[in-house]
């Protein structure tokens, strides 16, 4: 299970939002975009990039979600696969893992999600390429206290000029996000979502909509990647 947040959604971009891109040269962002600690930028990536990530993403969702059977264990499992390990396969403490799974979480190699986290990289990648500079991501957490989660459900902060944003707004409404603002970073626009799944559909349609958009060979294997094998009773992300 992929786990969900209630609240209201917000379908208009926000009154206060600032429209504008910074510099291209990275010495102007100084401690970084929006001040987020551990943050880096993320510019000019091309359209078949951001496919890359979001078809790897899907794959590894769709596992998660599959495995998972509540919060704590979808937490434990998505963790795992943003930074898989030999060792994890001591730290996970339930056996109903597929060998596919056990093998993303105790690979020696990165995932393919850019850095990022599990449910949200493929929109950071698909906003860059879309034209927008993100600045931070998260795909929510949920932690015992009293440790807190910086956001407790999947968010993507993000700069965008005026006509680029207005030209998302039917994308994310379609996709079941929302936008927010920050009054703590003023210059940046957050789209928000109930779960990582919206965040997904919302990065596909994003990357439909680029410029050079995705052929049909390419929606078909974002489609095989959230669909999983042919078999009626195999779960799909949407």
């Amino acid at each position: 299970m992929i786990p969900e947040s209630l609240f209201d959604l917000e379908l208009e971009l926000p009154e206060e939002a600032a429209f504008w891109l910074p510099s291209a040269d990275p010495k102007d962002e100084g401690d970084g975009l929006g001040y987020f600690d551990s943050t880096w930028s993320i510019r000019d990536i091309a359209t078949g990039w951001a496919f890359d990530v979001l078809r790897t993403e899907l794959g590894l969702a769709r596992l998660v979600d599959e495995a998972a059977r509540d919060r704590r264990e979808f937490e434990m499992l998505a963790s795992a696969v943003e930074c898989p390990d030999a060792e994890n396969v001591d730290r996970i403490e339930f056996g109903h893992l597929c060998e596919e799974l056990m093998d993303e979480i105790t690979s020696d190699v990165p995932p393919g999600l850019g850095g990022l986290e599990l449910g949200v990289a493929g929109l950071v990648h698909a906003l860059t390429a879309y034209g927008c500079v993100p600045a931070a991501s998260c795909r929510g957490h949920v932690y015992d206290l009293p440790r807190r989660p910086w956001s407790d459900r999947p968010v993507v902060y993000f700069a965008s000029e005026r006509e680029g944003a207005e030209r998302l707004v039917p994308l994310v409404r379609v996709s079941g996000c929302g936008f927010n603002f920050d009054p703590d970073r003023p210059r940046l626009i957050l789209i928000e979502a109930p779960s990582i799944t919206e965040m997904m559909r919302l990065a596909e349609k994003i990357l439909i909509a680029t410029p050079s958009g995705l052929s049909a060979d390419q929606r078909l294997q974002l489609s095989d990647s959230r669909n999983g094998p042919r078999d009626p009773d195999q779960l799909a992300l949407w």
